[in-house]
């Protein structure tokens, strides 16, 4: 009895067998080294480069500090251009009978010491710097735009400012001396230059054209370059030059006998002036000359009445 409860019955040990060997079959054997091969998954294609970054956009372009209108500035330069050209025509023209009441001592102890005064070739060198006062700022402007700013149309701005500041300073000194008629100092014949004292132009020396000229372009191109680098180290140097450029012409003028001391600080005072007021006459923020002229109409109603406001400056 004891046999049967620990034996197994005898028709268990064949299907413990038949288990046995199903599960050999079925389970497949492990490896302890590790699995016999290894199933890798398929490489990943390479990613496509991505696209550069895209360029910052510029910076905004800087409002421009200048304005001009062709319908005001043009005629202003065509007429204050034909005064000066006209005048140029004809002053030689103009009979005079040269300075035979001219007296020394009714000048200042300043002018006094220019009477004979000639030094050769002061008055041609002071005629080359007048010309090139005209052109340097011009040129140099275009520089300017070519190498920090972008298109021409603000370079077209510039020289209409120049245009017309050089253009009305001429009309303006012109008048004067015309008005004035005061001899130059060669009229008094004691250069010894023997140059024609009754030549129409040699009652013209009040006030110095060629200093006032010079000295309104360098403070025209200076106004500009300073409004449209505000920050820039050239400032200083800008009108250093001007000025020495300027100053220098004057200083050539009564070498050369053309003027007095008194006509050259004139002169430089009144270009000064004009070199001035011509940039800031067109400097934006201020309204220019059409829009002051604008009108403005409005209408207006209460109820029982209807009105028209005009509004302007004439």
């Amino acid at each position: 009895m004891c046999e049967a409860l620990v034996s197994p019955p005898r028709a268990l040990v064949p299907m413990t067998v038949l288990a046995l060997v199903l599960a050999q079959l079925l389970v497949p054997p492990v490896d302890v080294d590790g699995p016999t091969s290894v199933e890798h998954e398929p490489a990943a294609e390479p990613l496509a480069p991505s696209p550069p970054p895209s360029p910052p956009p510029p910076p905004p372009r800087p409002e421009d500090p200048f304005h001009a209108e062709l319908a005001v500035d043009l005629p202003i330069i065509a007429l204050t251009g034909s005064v000066y050209v006209a005048t140029e025509v004809i002053k030689h023209q103009l009979p005079w009978d040269g300075c035979l009441g001219c007296d020394p001592s009714r000048l200042g102890p300043l002018d006094r010491r220019v009477l004979d005064n000639y030094v050769r070739g002061a008055a041609p060198a002071s005629d080359a710097l007048l010309y090139s006062s005209l052109v340097i700022p011009i040129a140099a402007d275009l520089g300017d735009v070519l190498g920090h700013r972008t298109g021409l149309r603000g370079w077209g701005k510039d020289v209409a400012v120049l245009v017309e500041t050089a253009t009305v300073n001429a009309a303006l000194n012109t008048a004067v001396k015309f008005a004035i008629g005061r001899p130059r100092p060669f009229s008094y014949g004691l250069d010894g230059s023997g140059r024609d004292p009754t030549d129409g132009d040699a009652r013209l020396s009040f006030y110095s054209g060629h200093t006032s000229t010079t000295f309104a372009m360098a403070t025209a191109y200076g106004y500009l370059f300073t409004a449209r680098h505000p920050r820039s180290k050239w400032i200083a140097p800008v009108w250093l030059l001007g000025y020495a450029f300027a100053g220098t012409t004057g200083v050539l003028r009564v070498a050369a006998g053309k003027h007095f001391w008194s006509d050259v600080i004139v002169g430089a005072i009144a270009g000064t002036a004009m070199g001035l007021a011509i940039p800031a006459a067109h400097r934006v923020g201020k309204p220019s000359i059409r829009a002051q002229r604008r009108m403005q109409v409005t209408a207006a109603s209460d109820g029982r009445t209807s009105m028209l406001r005009l509004v302007g400056r004439f």
